[in-house]
């Protein structure tokens, strides 16, 4: 059973590779203002389109099983005119806790045969990867839970909600 402290970092973990952080966070996120305008609906099937072409790469048997619903939420500065992000994290179930460092290699060779960047890579001492695709800004990590549950999840970059609607 999942406790609440996991799910709490998890989604907080999501929100944090939205592509919204500093620059020395994420150099490369594009302005989604003056590049492609995106709404809620496109973010998160953007976000699963993200997360089903990586996880393509892991034994057939895995199977995501979503963290709860996508959660949107503000990104720095605020305002009347505050910009959000959407972020979604999937458990990858079904998977042997043995093989975890296989399938995060077999997901960072993925992440780079295809254009991501990796962002931070904190193997050996932490199996967590977060990578940022620059080509629309989104971003994912991958994460092992205290029990030694692999967790995927992804996020857009910045968005106005008005905007792309």
């Amino acid at each position: 059973m999942t406790n609440w402290k996991t799910v709490a970092a998890l989604s907080v973990l999501a929100l944090t590779v939205a592509g919204c952080g500093s620059e020395s966070e994420t150099p490369s996120t594009p302005d989604p203002i003056s590049e492609d305008l995106i709404n809620e609906n496109q973010a998160v099937e953007k976000i699963d389109e993200h997360i089903n072409d990586a996880v393509a790469v892991l034994p057939e048997d895995v199977r995501l099983e979503p963290l709860g619903q996508p959660i949107t939420g503000g990104c720095e500065g605020g305002g009347e005119n505050e910009s959000v992000t959407v972020s979604h994290t999937y458990w990858l179930r079904d998977l042997e806790p043995e093989d975890n460092e296989a399938n995060a290699e077999a997901l960072h060779q993925y992440w780079t045969d295809n254009g991501y960047e990796i962002m931070r890579d904190r193997r050996p001492d932490t199996l967590s990867i977060s990578v940022q695709y620059p080509e629309d800004g989104f971003g994912m990590t991958l994460r092992v839970s205290d029990e030694g549950t692999l967790s995927v999840g992804a996020s857009s970059p910045c968005f106005h909600p008005e905007e792309g609607s």
